[in-house]
């Protein structure tokens, strides 16, 4: 059985899927395989990921399905120790899975993840993200403000059997912190302060049904963490607090972006005692300009840094 098990899960992603298979077998360690997962693609992924020799194992579904069922049907193919992940539009650097398999050698971790740059559609450099929380118990750190990414996310595939922890298969946007966080309930997880490797960030924006999914998401795995672990909740009460709040202000950002603004401002006000940046944000919802301004990129950043910085006091 191979060390690393890499997940990979794509849908037509024929522009860039070779690429990032590719940073796969130019790894400097060499004990893994692929489990490459086709959600039913209807471009050429699947002659490019069949061209690779046997180490990539090919599956596919007949149906496009939700990206949480997605990779958890690639994870039932996976026979390696330890199950990484690799999106089919980013890159892992050479050295990833030599330092994260290093890395947790180290201790007795449930998780591992490390650093990343995030570049544009061009392969430009956007920003650095490297981890700010050290290695050890960080499920209340990562229950506020989640800075793990699944572009260098590995877990171990022991405790995932164990707990039967296991990816929600109706999750479509925060599949990965529901997994990351129900594993970080178990055991400490392994931060590795260095980039790993290049994820893009394409033009997009957050829809205002993706900021419903986002809050609802969240509320679930909060649930689910209290219904596997009694008791957790009173012994993290500040980080559930937390939480939740971020889920509401999540919704608040939902109404706001399909205009029910009262709605919106209601929401703020139930929340803005919980920190100064919520108060602010109360005051913002009542001019939808200004509250947009705030949540342009640039702004967005300002305010992960703030939560972040918060968090860390």
């Amino acid at each position: 059985m191979p060390t690393v098990s890499v997940i990979m899960n794509c849908l037509n992603g024929e522009a860039l899927v070779r690429e990032a298979i590719q940073s796969i077998y130019d790894q400097t360690f060499t004990d893994w395989e692929i489990i490459f997962f086709d959600n039913a693609s209807t471009d050429r992924t699947a002659e490019i990921a069949k061209s690779f020799d046997s180490r990539l194992r090919y599956f596919r579904s007949d149906k496009t399905i939700p990206l949480g069922a997605a990779r958890r049907l690639a994870i039932a193919e996976a026979r390696g120790a330890w199950i990484a992940f690799q999106d089919h539009d980013d890159v892992s650097l050479p050295h990833r899975l030599e330092r994260e398999v290093s890395a947790v050698s180290k201790g007795a971790f449930v998780a591992c993840y490390g650093g990343m740059r995030e570049i544009d559609a061009k392969g430009r450099t956007i920003r650095d993200v490297l981890p700010s929380y050290a290695s050890g118990d960080q499920f209340s750190q990562q229950l506020t403000q989640f800075e793990a990414n699944l572009q260098t996310m590995m877990v171990k595939a022991e405790y995932l059997a164990r707990f039967g922890i296991q990816f929600d298969e109706n999750f479509v946007m925060f599949e990965d912190y529901n997994l990351f966080m129900k594993l970080a309930a178990k055991g400490p997880v392994c931060a590795v302060p260095e980039i790993l490797c290049l994820c893009r960030i394409l033009a997009s924006s957050w829809t205002a049904r993706s900021l419903e999914r986002h809050a609802g998401e969240r509320f679930d795995t909060l649930e689910q963490l209290r219904a596997a672990n009694p008791g957790i909740d009173q012994r993290f009460p500040q980080a559930f607090r937390d939480a939740a709040a971020r889920g509401w202000y999540y919704l608040a950002r939902h109404k706001m972006q399909i205009g029910a603004y009262s709605e919106a401002r209601r929401i703020m006000s139930d929340i803005k005692g919980d920190a100064p940046i919520y108060r602010v944000l109360y005051w913002l919802s009542w001019w939808p300009w200004a509250w947009n301004t705030a949540h342009g990129r640039t702004s967005k950043m300002w305010l992960t840094g703030f939560f972040l910085q918060r968090k860390q006091r």
